[in-house]
Formats: structure tokens, sequence, C-alpha cells
């Protein structure tokens, strides 16, 4: 978790097994076998893992798991998985992140709009938006922000990758409004994207709508639209 970005957090299922899922012990601790479902019993390893880890104690508390995963140490094991798998991403100025600010949106006509981690460039996922239309109708997903101001070095920008992520959607169009003013459109295909990069100088320092919209064509089937990392940037 450590090797990847993406990951923010990690919070573990159950601190006490929940005596009411047929068996499945996913708790830290055991159930006490009372009828209190939170009734705390005897710890198990994972406790004292979860306990020790980020501590001066953690190789200790681990060095139990090295044979049966066959290695001696831990040695370069986040160096070799962060390098494999994608050099890290550069430093932009992000003004406004829309996957950070999705609770925020105004939504018409969608039926949902989820959070998606997808592999951009062969590199590690991203946080991304997953739009799905109705069966008829346009849908609009739409965030109220204030575009920075430009200056002699740095321009605002929109910028995300379009995504039609699934092999049996018919097609779906993409497009993009700023104060209903379409500044950017696109049909894919099945599993087909584009990347977009938008100058925003003419709408710096002040406050827009921006609107992502999904026409599903003929039919929704499959039209798992999804906005790649959105972000409003200073470039």
């Amino acid at each position: 978790m450590q090797a990847l970005p993406s990951i923010e957090s990690f919070l573990y299922h159950r601190h006490v097994d929940h005596p009411h899922e047929f068996g499945l012990h996913c708790g830290l601790r055991e159930h006490d076998g009372s009828s209190n479902v939170g009734g705390i019993g005897r710890a198990r390893k994972i406790w004292e893992v979860m306990q020790k880890a980020g501590t001066p104690e953690e190789d200790a508390a681990f060095a139990f798991a090295l044979p049966i995963i066959g290695r001696k140490d831990w040695k370069d094991l986040i160096g070799e998985v962060d390098t494999r798998l994608a050099p890290p991403e550069p430093k932009v100025n992000v003004v406004f992140d829309f996957v950070v600010k999705r609770r925020e949106v105004q939504l018409e006509n969608t039926l949902a709009l989820e959070l998606r981690h997808i592999a951009r460039d062969r590199g590690l996922p991203v946080a991304s938006l997953q739009q799905h239309p109705n069966q008829k109708g346009i849908s609009r997903a739409t965030w109220h922000l204030t575009v920075p101001a430009k200056s002699a070095d740095l321009t605002p920008a929109l910028t995300f990758q379009a995504l039609l992520n699934h092999p049996e959607s018919r097609g779906a169009a993409f497009a993009v409004k700023i104060d209903n003013e379409l500044i950017w459109q696109k049909k894919l295909a099945a599993r087909e994207s584009d990347i977009a990069n938008l100058d925003l100088a003419k709408w710096a320092s002040r406050e827009i709508a921006i609107t992502f919209e999904i026409d599903p064509l003929t039919d929704n089937v499959g039209d798992w639209a999804t906005w790649v990392q959105p972000r409003v940037i200073l470039r």
C-alpha cells in the first residue's frame, strides 16, 4: 500500500468477529460468545500485526510471515513494486479536483456517479468518476467553481481522459460545457478513450459551472462513461 499513491488509507473490515456472518471470521479479535454483537474476545495474530504496523516494532511483528511467503527479509519489496509499475506522477498545481469534490456535484438524468480507479498510460491507477446515464436523455454532472487567475507563468486548464470503460457498450457521446457553452465533445466506441487538455484562460478569475455530459445514443447498455482524473490545474 505504501507503494501505491492512489491508496490514501486502509480500514480493516472488523475489529471483532460478527457473530451473524455465518462463520466468516474477519475480526482482529474473536467474538466473546455473548449477545452483544461487538463483544470483544481473544486477540488474533492480525491484532498484533495491526498494532505494531508503522512502529519501530513492525519488523519483529511481521517476521512470522517471511517463511510463509518465501522471503528472508523485506528488503527492496516496496522499491520493486514501485519501479515495476510506473515512475512517480509529476507534480502539478491542482486547484480543483472533481473526484475529491464529487459530493458537491449536481446530477441530472443520471443513474449514478461512482468513484473508480483506472490505470492511466500503463501506470498506477488514478482516481476517476464513472458516470452512468439513464436509458434515454443526456446525463449531466455539474460543479460550480472559481477558475484561478492567469499569471505570466501559469494558465488555468481543465484536464481529463474520457474513457468508455466496457466492452459491450454500443457507444456514447461525451461533452463538456462551461455555463452551457460547449467547449469539448467526442463520440467513443467501447473501450475507446480520448485525452483532453482544455485552456480555461477565457474564464480566469470567474465563477463558472462546468458540466460533464453523457449521451447514451442508442441505449445505455455498458455505458460506463468514465472521466479519468478530471481536474482544473495551473500549468
